[in-house]
């Protein structure tokens, strides 16, 4: 997302000074305070989490941005966002469809509202079905793939073990693909997975990735274009963009195993 902005603010002359808080609310609000001493011309924002008190900073000092992928709760200016929720509703009406009835979720952090609506929309879905609830995974779990290798593991231990999964994003769910395949199950024979980014490994995987899409590379270079529309006085048509999550088939999901 990163790389994706700063092309597209080169494009039109401008230059992108990058700051990871690595989700570290006191690096957050060291690194705004750090930007708007360089006499920056405005912000693109990814929150470390739902709460951000240093966006007053910003509108004191009158410097314009925008929020990306994580929306901080009562923010109210421009950002570009996924359609998290429908990205959970997609995942689930997949499987549904494919058959299957006993379902389960490894959720990304759920102190983030992104994780939560991915949460709700698969939910929902499976309720409208007249399904059995979901079984989520227990935790507090992360993006990364020794979270959902570990929320797998947990799954496991269920009794009926579910016949597909819906991992948060890609990460986590490479790493359950790795559980399932210690535990003596095939992907997609016992269990089907389904990820949602569809980053470059996902489709290099064994077996490829089925995921539901969401382009960082489109979220940043809109984002962009939408701060530069208000840097340059031109009122935006729109700002609040929603991306719409695409699902990507590949070989990871199948209906269910007959016994």
């Amino acid at each position: 997302m990163a790389s994706a902005a700063e092309d597209c603010a080169h494009s039109f002359g401008y230059s992108v000074v990058l700051y990871n808080t690595h989700d570290d609310i006191e690096r957050e609000q060291a690194y705004i305070k750090t930007a708007t001493e360089r006499w920056i011309d405005g912000m693109l924002f990814v929150s470390a989490e739902d709460r951000m008190t240093s966006l007053n900073r910003l509108k004191e000092l009158g410097i314009p941005s925008v929020a990306m992928d994580r929306i901080p709760e009562g923010y109210e200016g421009p950002s570009v966002t996924l359609d998290n929720t429908k990205a959970g509703r997609i995942a689930a009406r997949h499987l549904i469809d494919l058959g299957h009835r006993r379902l389960a979720h490894i959720s990304g952090p759920k102190r983030l509202r992104l994780a939560r609506e991915r949460a709700l929309g698969f939910e929902q879905t499976i309720a409208e079905y007249g399904l059995p609830d979901a079984v989520t995974s227990e935790g507090e779990g992360t993006w990364a793939c020794q979270s959902g290798y570990t929320a797998a593991r947990q799954l496991l231990s269920c009794r009926p073990i579910p016949t597909a999964i819906f991992a948060a994003n890609d990460r986590s769910a490479i790493g359950a693909m790795l559980a399932l395949h210690e535990a003596g199950l095939r992907v997609p024979h016992d269990i089907s997975i389904v990820g949602l980014d569809d980053f470059e490994v996902a489709a290099f995987q064994i077996p490829p990735l089925t995921t539901v899409r969401q382009s960082f590379a489109d979220m940043a270079t809109q984002a962009v274009q939408l701060l530069l529309a208000i840097l340059a006085d031109n009122e935006p048509a729109q700002t609040t963009i929603i991306i719409e999550p695409t699902l990507i088939v590949r070989q990871s999901t199948a209906p269910p195993p007959r016994v």
